[in-house]
């Protein structure tokens, strides 16, 4: 497959009966080079963990050292627009993959398009197209952290028709319609939150108790049974939350600064909402260095869950359930 990670199917028949899985080809020894690291240097390095969720990755550590040294989670509203910037062209990716290869051009031109507008506009916000660095980069002119109002009103435009497109009588929702189901009790069982848990009935969103967040932002999905056209339709969901976010929060310009004094020591534990998943750090400080550090990613309770929801299905299933699921092999070898 396409990302480092071995699948051994066993397919006696029409469907697959047996599933194991091995991980480990994309190790890159990220605790071993965080000892010792300064805290700036540590946050460039999270920060590459996973490209789909390098701010929530980057949010995670900065809390965690704010809570090391005694300090309360700062900005929370210029935090959030990363965040919910970054849900956005993680979703359309995942959409626009599953198009691609269900070979529904229309969709797939449409999310690709609105993606690209999306990675401008992160480049030209932050000064990289995938965000990385958020915490780390000099501000720059407040003219130049307005998302232009044309590229917002296209995007809601662009969601209302790609929900119109998914929901059509022979458009995704009904091809995937069944397929690739994660259970609620098989969700609970592998800690599985995020867009994957929600759309099996789990009610779990890190953001919902986060600050910042005004009450009727965050709505459940519209469907709750764990297919993969569950999931889908809470990616869309999400995506049209997250461009009404964005454009509420339009004017906050200020970049998100978690600063450390110099020379702390403290140990702390930070949370952040991933766009498939939560993600956590915890990060021990002495003298103002790393001395030892961990994160938790979704990635691995989905890999552990492949067994439970391929087990039944067709071989073609296959790749549009890792997709469906946000699954990233970088964020479950470390």
């Amino acid at each position: 497959f396409h990302a480092p990670l071995h699948l051994r199917l066993g397919v006696p028949g029409e469907r697959i009966m047996q599933v194991h899985t091995r991980m480990g080809y994309a190790h890159r020894g990220l605790c071993a080079r965080m000892r010792g690291n300064t805290l700036a240097g540590g946050t460039g390095l999270v920060a590459r963990i996973d490209a789909t969720a390098t701010v929530a990755h980057q949010l995670a550590l900065a809390r965690a050292v704010a809570a090391a040294g005694g300090t309360a989670d700062g900005q929370p509203l210029s935090a959030i627009f990363p965040a919910e910037l970054e849900r956005v062209a993680t979703h359309l990716d995942m959409l626009g993959q599953m198009a691609d290869l269900l070979a529904d051009g229309r969709f797939a031109t449409l999310a690709a398009t609105r993606l690209a507008r999306v990675r401008q506009a992160c480049h030209a916000l932050y000064g990289h197209r995938l965000l990385f660095d958020v915490f780390l980069r000099t501000p720059r002119a407040s003219a130049a952290r307005v998302i232009p109002a044309g590229v917002m009103d296209d995007l809601h435009a662009g969601c209302l028709t790609l929900k119109r497109l998914f929901w059509r009588p022979r458009g995704l929702a009904t091809q995937l319609l069944g397929r690739g189901v994660l259970t609620a009790d098989a969700a609970r069982h592998w800690g599985i939150a995020g867009c994957a848990g929600r759309a099996s009935g789990i009610e779990a969103d890190l953001r919902r108790d986060g600050p910042g967040y005004a009450p009727g932002w965050l709505t459940p999905p519209p469907r709750s049974g764990g297919d993969m056209t569950a999931r889908l339709a809470a990616r869309l969901h999400e995506l049209g939350e997250s461009v009404t976010i964005l454009s509420t929060l339009d004017a906050v310009t200020e970049f998100p600064q978690y600063p450390a004094p110099d020379g702390m020591t403290g140990e702390g534990l930070g949370l952040a909402e991933g766009p498939a998943g939560p993600v956590w750090h915890w990060v021990r400080v002495e003298n103002g260095r790393i001395a030892a550090w961990w994160c938790g990613d979704p990635s691995p309770g989905h890999i552990q869950a492949l067994p439970t929801i391929l087990s039944g299905a067709m071989y073609e299933d296959v790749d549009p359930v890792l997709i469906s699921l946000g699954l990233s092999a970088a964020g479950a070898d470390l």
